[in-house]
């Protein structure tokens, strides 16, 4: 049985850093670990000095940073063969001593002059490894709004301090420094789908990924399908809840035979984007999406379903408020 394909947000990150030629080569590495993930010679290996089970698999110049259980892979990072193994964890450290320096005796007796210390930059001067440029911003799909703070940036603190979303911060930092990726494990998973959808997103036509449920969110997914009337679904925030109402559509679609228009609030905010978002397949079907609109029309209308107007293949959508 193939393994199931899920992703933490540093993988996606990174992968939008590497150009597109180069993506579609992963993209088929991938399907690699859908059949089998387990170590096998140079191809597949595990890490070293990481307290979880962290694996790599060799895709050219680069390598996809993964790690396994039962029935799923987890991709946590894709970055360049010599990038990765800059961690201390995957190098071996080289001594401090200069044993060639004790090879003329007349040398090591002789005295030295003493130079004063060269002054060490300050923290606040640490220069970022990789220049921000626009043609780099762009391809991380960095808002444009946010070009302006970013570019001027050299060093890491001004990059802390920029008035920048945190995921922008976050998206950048996970491309221009070395993952911990005992921490990555720790990240939420997301259903990453077939590598179309990985693509997509790569190309900014797909603006996320479904949250991966856990165990107690699954069981409200088929909770009395068969009553009739609306659903309350309750919870606090960040608990999943439109993540939930999401699944449970799939699940009214194997059902009903007639196509349904659900209405699903969310919390999302996207403001002043109508994209039409593409969700991953394996999660409602092939074709379904979610259109993102400043708010609910009064009274509700049906969503367009003709594939003229919304180049979509089925006429089910879900309505998303921006609060």
């Amino acid at each position: 049985m193939p393994f199931e394909i899920i992703h933490k947000p540093t993988f996606t990150n990174q992968l939008l850093a590497i150009p597109k030629e180069r993506v579609i080569q992963i993209l088929e590495k991938i399907e690699v670990l859908r059949d089998d993930p387990k170590p096998h010679g140079s191809l597949k290996k595990k890490l070293h000095g990481y307290k979880g089970d962290i694996y790599r698999l060799r895709s050219g110049d680069f390598r996809i940073i993964y790690t396994y259980g039962d029935g799923w892979v987890a991709l946590l990072g894709v970055d360049a063969r010599k990038d990765i193994y800059k961690g201390d964890k995957l190098i071996a450290e080289e001594t401090e001593v200069d044993v060639a320096a004790f090879a003329n005796l007349e040398n090591l007796l002789a005295p030295e002059k003493v130079l004063p210390p060269e002054p060490k930059p300050s923290q606040a001067e640490a220069l970022l490894p990789v220049e921000l440029t626009e043609e780099l911003l762009d391809r991380l799909l960095i808002p444009k709004t946010c070009f302006p703070n970013l570019l001027a940036c050299r060093t890491f603190d001004d990059l802390l301090e920029a008035d920048v979303p945190g995921a922008v911060r976050d998206r950048l930092f996970d491309c221009i420094t070395a993952p911990n990726f005992d921490q990555v494990l720790n990240q939420p998973s997301f259903v990453t789908g077939s590598p179309d959808e990985l693509l997509r997103f790569k190309e900014g036509d797909l603006l996320g990924f479904l949250l991966k449920l856990n165990p107690e969110q699954e069981r409200f997914v088929t909770w009395a399908m068969n009553a009739t009337g609306p659903t309350l679904l309750k919870g606090g925030p960040g608990t999943g809840k439109s993540t939930v109402a999401l699944y449970r559509t799939r699940e009214i679609l194997k059902q009903l035979q007639a196509a349904p228009h659900p209405l699903t609030p969310s919390p999302t905010r996207e403001k002043g984007d109508k994209k039409l978002v593409w969700l991953p397949s394996p999660v409602l079907g092939e074709g379904l999406g979610v259109r993102v609109i400043p708010g609910f029309s009064s009274p509700l209308t049906p969503m367009p379903s003709s594939p003229s107007q919304s180049n979509c293949c089925n006429n089910f959508w879900v309505r998303m408020p921006v609060l």
